[in-house]
């Protein structure tokens, strides 16, 4: 059924609930810094969205990045990290190891995180949800409770499916 299935597709990353801070540094928390977008929920934001949070494997490596957060899917406080569609500009994905790396297009249409990035957000594990619609519209989701990404390679890993694809 899902076979297919090309637009859209909407990868969502949210950390476990109730795991420990991925920054070490509370100020992060304090300043209002949010990590990603689980903080943001928690912190009363509940309209899907763009926002800001902070990357950074220290303080000293924080940086800002736009994300999309997803504020109503299963509970909410997912960070989108691809997003495809109808929108009136089609991203091209036909991309190079290095625009992968860094991440592509527009956070309010069709885009991809970027690796690193991802990497960096889930650096102490996250939970990941696919959410897939094929050309009829029919939906379909892949979760998986534990998913990590490695840098270098990014070699992904993943394990505790449910869902119905």
């Amino acid at each position: 059924m899902f076979r297919q299935c090309e637009i859209p597709i909407k990868i969502v990353v949210d950390r476990p609930r109730g795991s420990k801070p991925i920054e070490k540094d509370d100020k992060i928390v304090k300043d209002g810094k949010h990590k990603d977008c689980s903080d943001i929920l928690a912190s009363g934001r509940n309209k899907s969205g763009i926002y800001t949070i902070w990357t950074g494997e220290s303080s000293t490596t924080r940086k800002q990045l736009r994300v999309y957060c997803d504020m109503e899917t299963d509970d909410g406080g997912w960070t989108v990290i691809q997003r495809r569609g109808k929108f009136p500009v089609q991203q091209d994905f036909y991309k190079d190891w290095e625009s992968y790396k860094n991440g592509f297009g527009n956070v309010s249409e069709e885009f991809w995180l970027g690796n690193e990035n991802i990497r960096v957000l889930c650096r102490e594990g996250c939970k990941i949800r696919f959410d897939l619609v094929d050309e009829k519209g029919e939906k379909g989701f892949a979760f998986y409770q534990n998913f990590t990404l490695t840098s270098g390679n990014y070699t992904i890993k993943v394990s505790g499916y449910s869902g119905n694809v």
